[in-house]
């Protein structure tokens, strides 16, 4: 069997991984591993008490506790990685910023990279259980039936996971539409107000002789106002529909 334990760096925010290869045959479990973690301590523990069943056990019990312990670490990255999409929850809801989505996607990815390793080991404990080669004893066989529920368990978390941070981008997209929204209407205002503000503007800038209005001595400072009222006008009515 090749699994894959996991442990999360929370200062670095990323998954740390090691592939863990396991050989497992008629009195006889045998692993490999990529680095000297000390993964396995908590099982020498156990096996260095006098009346620990590692010590009486068959080697499947052994078999089974490392399993056991490979999918127990997967429940500690996943509280981790759940109390991260909390604070991600909370962030979003009272603001979302620009590199909320590359954090998002950070968290997805690790969700993921977790998904693909934990779905084939669904596999490995389901044809334990069946146990074709007679390997297994009775007394374990229960023991590995908890394990695949552990294993449906941890699956189920990282699909509640996945989609909660699928949901949470779709509420980013919006939020960063609503923004931009929001930035075009102002826009639109400024640009409605100005708009017969500049109509005026261009039609008295014409260098046409035969324009009575040029002619007046008040006629600037009433053109002024008139603009100043129009522009006065429009911005309380954008003001009393909601759009200022």
């Amino acid at each position: 069997m090749v699994v894959r334990p996991f442990s999360f760096d929370k200062e670095e925010e990323r998954l740390i991984s090691e592939q863990l290869s396991i050989v497992f045959g008629k009195g006889l479990v045998m692993t490999f591993q990529e680095s000297d973690s000390d993964m396995f301590e908590p099982i020498e523990k156990r096996a260095r008490q006098a009346i620990s069943h590692l010590r009486t056990g068959t080697a499947d019990y052994l078999m089974y506790a490392i399993l056991d312990l490979v999918i127990d670490r997967y429940f500690v990255v996943l509280e981790k990685l759940g109390d991260k999409i909390e604070a991600l929850e909370d962030k979003l809801v009272r603001e979302a910023s620009g590199d909320m989505l590359h954090e998002i996607y950070r968290v997805k990815r690790n969700i993921m990279t977790m998904r693909r390793h934990v779905w084939p080991l669904r596999e490995v404990v389901f044809q334990l259980n069946r146990d074709e080669a007679h390997l297994i004893h009775a007394t374990t066989q229960v023991y590995l039936r908890d394990l695949y529920d552990h294993v449906i368990r941890v699956t189920d978390l990282l699909e509640t996971n996945r989609e909660s941070l699928t949901a949470m981008v779709d509420i980013y997209l919006s939020s960063m539409s609503n923004k931009m929204n929001e930035v075009m209407q102002v826009l639109a205002v400024v640009s409605t107000i100005f708009i017969p503000l500049t109509l005026m503007a261009s039609i008295y800038g014409m260098n046409f002789p035969n324009m009575p209005e040029l002619t007046l001595s008040y006629g600037y400072p009433l053109f002024l106002v008139g603009m100043i009222s129009i522009g006065l006008i429009l911005g309380l009515y954008f003001r009393r529909i909601g759009w200022i």
